[in-house]
């Protein structure tokens, strides 16, 4: 992501020739496999023949092109398939291996088929996520496309998934995936969309590329095959993750009334939505305990035990909790790898939201406005003092995934459906 020094093509040749001369000095059959996330991502920079002299310079049987991020960002469409150069179709999914349900079935049971029609030079495909604990089924239907002649209809292909995931066939579970299907992973934008839940507080409201009342009936009717998969990791995983997307949903819907509440000095309902973001923040992260794959203390327990020495363990504590949550000594890239995990939602972003509750509550009682710059500012000094804290966090979950998630439906059900229509379309 960063440009060369000149964008003059002669330059850009003999960058790229000079490259491949060195490797080839240490290896005369070496292949440079390149990303060519650079031509979209800086796409002002690397024109036609910026790109076409770039890629020149190198000869066809010692370069291979990954096309990243092709299920939504096709570089090859735009690039002659990069000019002749073998490439591999990728999906990305994901930046930061943030856990929030997203995907482009469409695109990627159809589109690398309709490539290698089209482009001999496809030599491949590959999966390029930043974070693979996440979104499963569009990772295994991708990697699938290899033994695949066409494209499958994707209902088939959803319910041969699910049955092979959960053991066996149900009505119930195959209704859930198939509004799943049509909604979280029919996405009609581009990348995955970021809940305001797991990002640092602010006075921005929320948004969705779906509807939220059809990922709660997705959510009811997954809990209606409890009786036959309730014994099932799988199962019990993808109900913890398709409610605490119910969550992050809820938690955006409240802030956007939050922030219209601010703007009309309503404090009245301020403390209200407070509260109720407050305690869906602590039933969120209950839920989440439940399941081994949204723990924090698993991620944490697997750096520390690379320690040598106390200052070791401590070192790496500190640098698996910082990839979370700021990325750098000054939150450089803050929350780019923002997850829902427990003990990150109970700790982390509910002490972050306290404080922004507190403040906007405390600002408004003087009848003064918000300033986020201040207050970023002490956010930044609270997740520093969270990311050197030496607290222990299991690695084991605690109480039972179903009978809380049943609970836990019961309880919001009303505020959900209450809530359906509150947020924007992206």
């Amino acid at each position: 992501e960063m440009n060369p020094a000149q964008n003059d093509p002669t330059y850009l040749k003999e960058v790229s020739s000079g490259m491949i001369t060195a490797m080839q000095k240490a290896d005369p059959d070496a292949i440079w496999v390149i990303q060519g996330w650079m031509f979209h991502y800086a796409a002002s920079f690397w024109g036609k023949d910026q790109m076409e002299a770039y890629l020149g310079g190198v000869d066809n049987s010692h370069m291979i092109v990954l096309d990243l991020f092709a299920e939504s960002y096709p570089v090859w469409e735009n690039t002659e398939g990069f000019y002749g150069k073998p490439f591999i179709w990728c999906e990305l999914d994901n930046f930061g291996g943030q856990n929030n349900l997203f995907g482009r079935m469409d695109s990627v049971m159809h589109n690398p088929h309709e490539c290698a029609n089209k482009q001999d030079n496809m030599s491949g495909i590959g999966i390029t996520m930043e974070g693979i604990y996440t979104n499963a089924i569009m990772f295994d239907m991708m990697l699938d496309q290899a033994w695949m002649d066409k494209p499958a209809p994707i209902y088939e292909y959803v319910n041969n998934y699910i049955r092979a995931r959960y053991g066996d066939s149900n009505t119930h579970a195959e209704s859930a995936w198939a509004i799943l299907r049509n909604t979280v992973y029919n996405s009609s934008i581009l990348r995955m969309a970021e809940p305001r839940l797991i990002h640092r507080p602010s006075l921005t409201a929320g948004s969705t590329f779906y509807d939220q009342c059809e990922l709660l009936d997705a959510l009811d009717l997954l809990l209606r095959a409890s009786s036959s998969f309730g014994h099932v990791e799988s199962y019990q995983n993808d109900v913890v993750d398709v409610f605490r997307q119910v969550f992050a949903d809820l938690f955006d819907s409240y802030i956007t009334q939050y922030v219209e509440a601010y703007n009309n000095d309503d404090v009245k309902t301020v403390k209200q939505l407070a509260k109720k973001m407050t305690a869906l923040l602590k039933d969120d992260d209950r839920l989440l305990g439940t399941a081994k794959n949204f723990l924090l203390g698993v991620w944490l327990h697997d750096a520390e035990k690379w320690g040598n020495d106390d200052h070791e363990v401590d070192l790496y504590r500190y640098n698996a909790k910082n990839q979370l949550t700021n990325w750098g000594p000054n939150a450089n890239i803050n929350d780019y790898a923002a997850k829902q995990w427990s003990g990150l939602v109970g700790d982390y972003y509910l002490k972050r939201w306290e404080l922004f509750f507190d403040t906007i509550e405390a600002v408004m009682s003087v009848e003064q406005p918000f300033d986020q710059t201040a207050f970023n500012t002490a956010c930044l000094d609270l997740e520093q003092k969270w990311q050197s804290e030496k607290k222990q966090y299991s690695d084991k979950t605690v109480g039972d995934t179903v009978e809380l998630a049943h609970e836990l439906y019961k309880k919001y059900k009303a505020h959900v459906k209450e809530n359906c229509g509150v947020l924007t379309y992206q």
